[in-house]
This record gives structure tokens, sequence and C-alpha cells, in this order.
């Protein structure tokens, strides 16, 4: 009994390790893939006994991709259209798909000043799709000139100088190449107005032709029964036949008219023909009533 207390101990009946129990896997260090890089995450499997680690697998996840949404930019008059891609999930965005510009839908214009003989005029044209504008020159219609050749004034009407008018613009100018502008005022002459000589009336007499009063115009040539002028008459109106005369009024009228054309600065009214008529008959009377005398005592002689 002794013995045995002081004996070392020892083992025995030894039995072989029962080995892991595995659990189920669980996931670790996991990353999630993105549009353009891969994701992954590790499958580890625990032993359910002694919880240690029994196995560790890394599973790599494919990158999923953009998921795009296309926004159409449509062209316009003068920039080009294009689509717009963009990520619904990053965010990631281009563009492609370009198309040209369309350019101007111009109108038929509106003119926006009017072009006159010296200045250039403007037109406008609107876009009829974005509502741009745009101009043109209209060029200026240079003068429409008539002239107008100078015209001496006379008793009643006016007269005028040289110039040259414009049927465009309406204006005056005093030579034909347009550089001097005149107002109408200036291209009138303004009348001379009668220059009036008074007569005196006068009564006929038996021989010689009387007149009427009147006024002479020595400018015109004209007669007048009023110091005014208003009223004209004829040369023959201002005649008063001789009283014993037996020619026509429209003869001394004739006569009066002569004597008149030989001296247009003094009115001529009654004259002396009547008088000359009477001597030159009386003198072929006498004439004649000799003639008839000697006739007969010729006769008589014989």
């Amino acid at each position: 009994m002794w013995w045995s207390r002081i004996c070392p101990g020892y083992t025995a009946d030894e039995t072989e390790a029962t080995g892991h129990t595995k659990g189920e896997a669980v996931i670790e260090n996991s990353v999630d893939a993105t549009c353009t890089t891969n994701g992954s995450y590790d499958e580890v499997v625990y032993c359910t006994v002694c919880n240690a680690e029994v196995s560790r697998k890394t599973v790599t996840i494919d990158a999923t991709g953009h998921s795009y949404e296309a926004v159409v930019t449509e062209p316009t008059c003068t920039e080009g259209g294009y689509t717009t891609y963009t990520c619904s999930v990053c965010g990631d965005t281009y563009t492609a798909d370009e198309t040209e510009a369309t350019g101007h839908s111009w109108d038929e214009g509106v003119v926006t000043k009017t072009a006159t003989c010296t200045e250039d005029g403007e037109k406008t044209y609107t876009c009829k799709v974005c509502g741009e504008t745009k101009t043109e020159t209209i060029a200026a219609t240079g003068h429409s000139l008539t002239h107008v050749e100078a015209e001496k004034a006379t008793c009643t009407e006016d007269g005028n100088n040289e110039y040259w008018y414009c049927s465009e613009c309406g204006k005056y100018y005093s030579d034909s190449s347009a550089t001097t502008e005149i107002s109408q005022s200036d291209t009138v002459v303004s009348t001379t107005g009668h220059s009036l000589t008074h007569v005196e009336a006068k009564a006929a007499s038996s021989t010689e032709n009387g007149n009427t009063e009147y006024w002479y115009c020595l400018e015109c040539g004209k007669y007048y029964s009023d110091s005014s002028a208003t009223t004209e008459i004829g040369q023959s109106d201002t005649v008063l036949s001789a009283t014993g005369s037996t020619e026509s009024t429209e003869n001394s009228e004739t006569m009066a008219t002569e004597n008149t054309s030989d001296n247009t600065t003094s009115p001529q009214t009654g004259d002396s023909t009547n008088l000359l008529f009477w001597i030159a008959l009386m003198i072929i009377g006498g004439i004649g009533f000799l003639g008839v005398g000697v006739y007969f005592r010729r006769r008589k002689a014989n």
C-alpha cells in the first residue's frame, strides 16, 4: 500500500479528438459593388464547439455597371442639339447624339426706317422661331429732280428764279447737283405790279375822236377803267368817235391801234383821221366840180 503511494501518475486509455463541428457560414468584410468597381465579402465557418475558425473564402461581386437615363436637348436656331445621359445610381453623366443647329427662319421683314434721297433706310427681319432680329440696309433713293426755268414776273403774276425741285423729298435746290437747298419762297419773284398812266376823259368833236377816262399800264400794255386796275377793257372801249364821222368805230379802233404800236409808251385815244378824210373829200369834190364846168364850157363853145 505504501509503495503505491510513492509511484508517479500516468495517463492511459487515450481517445482520438472529436474534430470541429462546423457551424453555418457567416459573411464578413463585405464591400458593395459599384457601377464601376467590383465588390467582395468573406464566407467564414466557425466551430460551434470551440468557436475556432474552420474556413474562410473571399467571394468577388462584379461591378453593377451604370444605369443611365437619357434627356434630349433639342437643337435651336443657333446651337446644336444633343442627348445627356445620367446614371441614376452614381450620377455619372455624358452627352452624345449631337445634331446641328436648325438656323433662323426669318419673316418677310418690316421697313423700320424709310430711305430718303440722301439717307439710307433700314429693314428689320424677325426669326419666327426664336424671335431674334436682324437689320438690312435700304440704299438711299437719290434725288428725282425737275428743272424749272426762270420766268419773269408780270404785272399780275409772280415769276420765279431758276431752280430744281425733288419730287421724292419735296425740297428745292438752286443747282442741278442738289447741293444747295433753298426754300420755296426763295424761288419766287414777286409781281412787279402795274405801272399805270392816268388818261383824263376827252370829249369827241365833230372832226376828232375823243376818249373815256382810263388807265394804261406801261408794263403789260393793257387798258383799265379804274385806278386799281381790276376791270380790264379793250383799247377800242376808250375811243369816243367824232360826232360828225361816218366811219365805223372799228376803223377808228384800227387806226388808233396802229398809232399805239408806233409809240407803246404813250396810250392812244382819238386821232385826226376823220379830219383828213373830210379834207380829202372836199379836194376831190372841188376837182370834180371844176372838171364838170370845163366840160360844159367846151361843149358850148363847139
